[in-house]
Order: structure tokens, then C-alpha cells, then sequence
């Protein structure tokens, strides 16, 4: 029997999500008569703490006032464990911005065990089909937690009355994040003269700390050569190798940390070796978890309108001395050895390689392009010297994606 709220022309529903290092509150409002739909995102930020007074308070106050904050600025609905026990009653959107709350995150680690949504590998996924809607190509979801990784693959497969959809999950925890920073299998990626007692200092204090961002050049090199290792571990678990197109979409608390930068699609592309066409897709707000991951069966909402904005991503399996993009009209090309990234004026949905490859989204979110020439395998190294000027060069070709 479908549920009551699938046949519903207009869906409203709110969901938060309690990361370590913050709280993401998220309004979904879906009108599928329309084909309209919308986000709206309410989050912490630290190092700030102006809303929670005293700064260093303690006890559960703090939820008191994010619950009363929210019941103002939300129209009234109210939350359990994390999910809200009511509907919105009517479908107009908000009249103002959201809000931002202010917390020092580790404050009330008791109070957000207990309210946490179910993380995503205790999660059973349903209407795959339904979520995936409009879809018709290979769906990575990638979560990166401060603790752990969670790599899911959702692979299409044609019935006589539509698309299917399989998916296949592999989790790297706690005690193998943990032997993995201890081994320091990650130095090989490292471009920056950190000694191993000072490496560790600020493994310990950001992994203790779990601060919302970090403005540090440091701190971002040494996370950015720890989730290259990671994700290079994973992905030999994973059944990428064998495919060459789709979407990826990256979120979790590693990801609010980083925020959208060189460093942080350096270490998605580099650590996932991807090969050939793919659309990359970065959420530090945490909006898309709620869509993928949830217990309740409360939010039939598609995935791909509310998808943020990505990148194109190619990486020929054979170098040519030119590579050639196509985003819709516009043509990209590269010479063979190179690392190139171009930016786009207009949000393109359709990527073709001529003759090869063809990825197609729902919805115009690509915004801009990389082109990656460069010869396989990657060799970083041997020592950090040799890093700092590969590494150095290979974010400057990307810093343009994100001077807005």
C-alpha cells in the first residue's frame, strides 16, 4: 500500500541533523504539481557562540533554546530523536532566512546521543527507486565523519516497468580510522613539514575538538593527505574502478570541516581514482543525508532538484595528446600531462565525452569543469619536498572553482 503522504500533490517536512562538530536544520518543501523544490537550511557555526549565553554554559539549555528557536522560525513543529513529530499544517515558504545557531560543539555530547538520527549504516533504504528519481546512472554517496567513512553505490538496472535500483555499502569505522592514523599511512601524501609529534598534536586536538571549520593551512594539508589514504582504502572495496560515469555526491562532517575547496576535490578525486565522466557534487551543509538516509518514510522528495551545485569531472582511461568536454554547448579542452579546471557562467546538465561517454542530470547543476590528464598511476611523493610543489601546482589549477 503507498503511503498516504506519497499521494500528496505538496510535501513539507524538517529534518535535523546532529553532526559532531554542529546542528543542520533542514526545511524540504516539495510541490510535485509544480516540479518545485526548495531547501532551506538552519546551521551552527563554531568558533562562534553568541547565541548560546553564557558561551561555556552547561546542562541542557541549549536545546531548550534551539527547540524555542526553532518552534519561531519553523512555524511550530517540534522534534523527537531528531524528527519532527508533526507536519507543517500549510506549504507557505518561510518569510525570512533561516537563522544561525550559535554552539560550541562537545557541550552537550550526552544530550546529543540521545536525539542523534540513526546513522546512516543502522538505516534501512527505501524508495531507492523513488529518491532516485529522474536518475539514470550510477549514484555515489560519500560520507565523510570525522570517525569513519560510509561509501554507498546505488547501481540502476532496467525492469520491463522501470528502473531498479541495487546498492552496496562499505564503512570504514572508528578502530580502522584509528590504526590507519597510527600507521601514518597517510605521510606519503603529505606536502607540508610537519613533524610526526606535531601531526599528532593536531590529529588529537581537531578529532577531540571537532571544530565546524578550520582556516589553518596545516590542519587542511594534514586532512587532506589522512582522507586521500582513507578514501584510497575504501575504494578497493568499492566497485569504482570497474565504472566510468555517474554522480557523486560528498557530505559529512570532514566535509562542513574542510568546507569547498582545492583541498578537499583534490582529495575526492585523488583518493577515489576516479576514471572517466563524472558529476561531483559537494554538500557541507549536510542537506542530502536526510534524502538518502532516513528511518521515516516522511520525506518523498527526489534527490536531484535539491543536489547542490557541481563540478564536471573527466579523467581519460587513454591520454590523447587533446582531451575534449562537452557541457552542453560549451567546449572544454586540455593537452595530455595537465591538471585544468574552468568555471562556467551559466549551470550546464549535459556532459559529453564525442564517441565515449554521455552523462546526463535532471537538472542544470554543473558549474563548472575539470579536466584531468594527468598520468596514471599518480605518483605523489617520494618525500614531502616533491609534494609541495606536485600538491602546490595541482590546487592552483583548481583554485579558480571557488573564488565566488
Amino acid at each position: 500500500m503507498v503511503p498516504e503522504y506519497l499521494t500528496k500533490d505538496k510535501v513539507e517536512a524538517i529534518y535535523v541533523y546532529f553532526a559532531d562538530n554542529g546542528v543542520f536544520a533542514h526545511l524540504y518543501k516539495a510541490d510535485f504539481k509544480q516540479n518545485e523544490y526548495h531547501v532551506f537550511t538552519w546551521y551552527s557555526s563554531y568558533p562562534f557562540n553568541e547565541y548560546v549565553k553564557p558561551a561555556w554554559q552547561q546542562g541542557d539549555d541549549f536545546w531548550l533554546e534551539l527547540t524555542e528557536r526553532l518552534n519561531t522560525d519553523f512555524n511550530g513543529s517540534y522534534f523527537v530523536k531528531g524528527i519532527p513529530t508533526e507536519e507543517l499544517d500549510d506549504f507557505s515558504l518561510i518569510g525570512k532566512t533561516p537563522q544561525r545557531i550559535m554552539f560550541k560543539p562537545g557541550m552537550f555530547d550526552s544530550l546529543k546521543s540521545k536525539l542523534k538520527n540513526v546513522t546512516p549504516e543502522e538505516l534501512v533504504i527505501r524508495f531507492r527507486s523513488h529518491f532516485l528519481e529522474g536518475l539514470n546512472t550510477k549514484v555515489v554517496s560519500l560520507v565523510l565523519d570525522f570517525d569513519k567513512i560510509i561509501l554507498t553505490e546505488f547501481t540502476p538496472y532496467s525492469l520491463a516497468d522501470g528502473t531498479e535500483w541495487e546498492y552496496k555499502q562499505n564503512i570504514l569505522g572508528t578502530k580502522d580510522w584509528i590504526v590507519s592514523v597510527m600507521e601514518s599511512k597517510y605521510a606519503a601524501f603529505l606536502s607540508s613539514a610537519i613533524s610526526l609529534r606535531d601531526r599528532n598534536n593536531l590529529i588529537i586536538n581537531t578529532a577531540f575538538f571537532r571544530p565546524a571549520t578550520t582556516s589553518s593551512g596545516a590542519v587542511l594539508d594534514l586532512y587532506r593527505a589522512i582522507y586521500t589514504s582513507f578514501l584510497l582504502d575504501i575504494a578497493k572495496q568499492s566497485e569504482l574502478t570497474a565504472t566510468s560515469s555517474g554522480v557523486v555526491i560528498v557530505t559529512g562532517e570532514v566535509v562542513s570541516f574542510m568546507t569547498y575547496t582545492s583541498d578537499l576535490l583534490l582529495t575526492i578525486v585523488d583518493g577515489l581514482q576516479l576514471k572517466g565522466l563524472w558529476s561531483i557534487h559537494i554538500d557541507p551543509l549536510n542537506s542530502t543525508i536526510p534524502l538518502m538516509f532516513h528511518s521515516e518514510d516522511k520525506l518523498a522528495v527526489p534527490l536531484s532538484p535539491l543536489m547542490p551545485p557541481g563540478v564536471a569531472y573527466y579523467s581519460p582511461e587513454i591520454l590523447e595528446q587533446t582531451t575534449v568536454l562537452y557541457v552542453d554547448e560549451n567546449k572544454f579542452l586540455a593537452p595530455a600531462g595537465d591538471l585544468v579546471s574552468f568555471s562556467l557562467d551559466k549551470k550546464g546538465s549535459h556532459l559529453v565525452v564525442p564517441d565515449r561517454l554521455d552523462l546526463s542530470l535532471p537538472e542544470s547543476k554543473i558549474t563548472g569543469v575539470v579536466l584531468d590528464t594527468r598520468p596514471r598511476p599518480l605518483e605523489y611523493g617520494p618525500t614531502y619536498h616533491d609534494n609541495m610543489v606536485k600538491v602546490k601546482g595541482w590546487l592552483s589549477k583548481l583554485s579558480n572553482l571557488f573564488n565566488v
